[in-house]
């Protein structure tokens, strides 16, 4: 579990994948729950927002769609009914 973070964040940067939420899937996916861990890989790809930093911060279990459409739109996402929909399939 120790080399987890460090791959996500390997594989995170090579792709440019600049969103929390797909870092939190990818987490959820691979049974990281600190959320220490999250936010210093989403600081690591120049993450910007407080309300980013501020959801990412929290535990992996999200469960509020308005905190996951915040992110979104945060995000600058275009449309953010299309992540709410993803991210509540993923069960973030």
């Amino acid at each position: 579990m120790d080399r987890e973070p460090i791959i996500l964040q390997a594989v995170s940067m090579d792709l440019w994948i600049e969103s929390p939420i797909i870092l939190l899937a990818v987490s959820m996916d691979l049974g990281i729950e600190s959320h220490i861990i999250v936010v210093t890989v989403s600081m690591g790809i120049w993450v910007e927002g407080p309300i980013i930093v501020l959801v990412v911060s929290m535990n992996l279990l999200v469960e509020s769609p308005i905190i996951v459409l915040a992110v979104s739109m945060d995000l600058g996402v275009e449309s953010p009914i299309i992540v709410l929909a993803v991210s509540m399939d993923l069960g973030v």
